[in-house]
This record gives C-alpha cells, sequence and structure tokens, in this order.
C-alpha cells in the first residue's frame, strides 16, 4: 500500500527505469531554481498529450486562482537527490523524506509574497508521496487533508498503474482548493468593503445629527437674545 510519509518496502517490474532528463524539460539547475512547467513526470510514465492535460489543469490554478500548484514524479528518493543536489541527505527515514521535500519546496520559493503554493512530490519505487504546502494555503490544506488526497485521489491508480490519471485527479482537486480560497478572500474583502460603507453611513447620520443640533441651538440663542432687546425696549 501507499502511504503519505511513511516507507513501504516495495518493488515493482513495471517501473521505467531513472533518467537523466524527462520529456517535459530540461534538468538545467534544478536544485535552486523552480521548475518552468507546472508538471514534470521524471521516469517516462506519463506520454506527452497526457501531461499537457495535466499541465493544462495546473495552469488554470495559477492564471484563474493565483496559486502555483506543481506535481513532481520520481522514480526513487535517490534520483531526485540527485537531481536536486542533495545527495547529503540519508536513505531509508521518513523524516529525511519530510525534510528533502520541505527544504526543496522553499529553495524554489513559490507563490509571491502571499506563499500561495503547493507542490506534490511522489516516488514511484519507494511507494512514498508527500504534499509541501505554503503558508498561504495552510487553513484550507492542512496534513490531514493532503494526506486524504493521496490516500483517495493518487495512491489507488497508481496502485492499478494509472498514475497519469491519478495526478490529474490531484491537479483537480488542488485547483478546487484554489478555487475556494479565492473565492473566500474575494468574500471577505467584499465584506470588509461594506462594513466601511455602513460605517461611513453612520458617522454621516450622527455628523448632520450634530449639525442640526448646533442650528437649533443657534436659533434658541438668536431668539433668546430677541427676546431679550424686546423686554429691554419695554422697560426703557
Amino acid at each position: 500500500f501507499w502511504t503519505f510519509i511513511t516507507l513501504v518496502t516495495f518493488v515493482s517490474s513495471t517501473l521505467a527505469e531513472p533518467i537523466e532528463k524527462g520529456h517535459n524539460r530540461d534538468n538545467g539547475d534544478y536544485g535552486n531554481n523552480p521548475p518552468t512547467k507546472l508538471f514534470n513526470d521524471w521516469t517516462n510514465g506519463t506520454n506527452v498529450k497526457e501531461s499537457q492535460i495535466i499541465e493544462e489543469e495546473l495552469l488554470k490554478a495559477k492564471k484563474l486562482y493565483n496559486t502555483e500548484v506543481i506535481i513532481e514524479v520520481f522514480y526513487s528518493l535517490e534520483q531526485a537527490k540527485k537531481m536536486m543536489g542533495k545527495r547529503q541527505i540519508k536513505d531509508g527515514d521518513d523524516e529525511v523524506t519530510s525534510d528533502f521535500c520541505n527544504r526543496v519546496f522553499n529553495s524554489w520559493k513559490l507563490g509571491g509574497e502571499e506563499n500561495k503554493a503547493v507542490v506534490v512530490f511522489v516516488f514511484l519505487k519507494d511507494k512514498k508521496a508527500r504534499i509541501e504546502t505554503g503558508y498561504g494555503l495552510q487553513d484550507k490544506l492542512p496534513d490531514a487533508i493532503a494526506s486524504q488526497i493521496l490516500h483517495d485521489l493518487l495512491f489507488p491508480y497508481l496502485d492499478k498503474n494509472e498514475g497519469p490519471t491519478g495526478y490529474f485527479e490531484v491537479a483537480s482537486q488542488l485547483k478546487e482548493i484554489a478555487r475556494r480560497e479565492q473565492t473566500k478572500e474575494a468574500q471577505t474583502k467584499e465584506k470588509i468593503k461594506e462594513e466601511k460603507i455602513a460605517t461611513s453611513r453612520k458617522l454621516g447620520t450622527g455628523e448632520r445629527g450634530l449639525i442640526g443640533v448646533i442650528i437649533l441651538g443657534l436659533i434658541a440663542f438668536l431668539s433668546y437674545e430677541e427676546i431679550k432687546k424686546r423686554v429691554n425696549l419695554l422697560r426703557f
């Protein structure tokens, strides 16, 4: 079975051998710079058409909902470490896998100032996967929900050797989370705007009331002065 973090010993004869370059982009300075593509399968398990479909789904999250979602598929953690220049990290430890994913995620500096970004790391031979989430989405995508997404939408397809379908399902779900987050932000901004307008109206009403009181006071004062003048005339 697949796990979110825990290592599971598993060897499958259906997995492709490690490759130097994926068909989506050049290897380049992989460990320091973020990917130029949002979907990268370094096992040759996803054809060009499937990759394009998944890429388009991820692009929707970025263009429509201002959230960077990246999916990286590796043959193994060892392959990923070699590509990313993280060879000093040891194998065979779940905390090591978490540390590796977290360090790579942070080095890419995704999601802009709000850090609205998600990276899905998949290690096929190791039967391991992890979702790293920027703080801009942590309230919508905590570890519990991230784990559920992998268990419900990815692992079942990987067990059936239908990885591309699983990657697309995960991409769609993360796009939906990004959409809900943007909708929430828009609603919050609208609520704040309405509250400001309401406060302004209240202040305006108070100011008009104060002006009315001042005017009435002036009228009363002038009336009093007029009465005093008339009384004085009568006395004279």
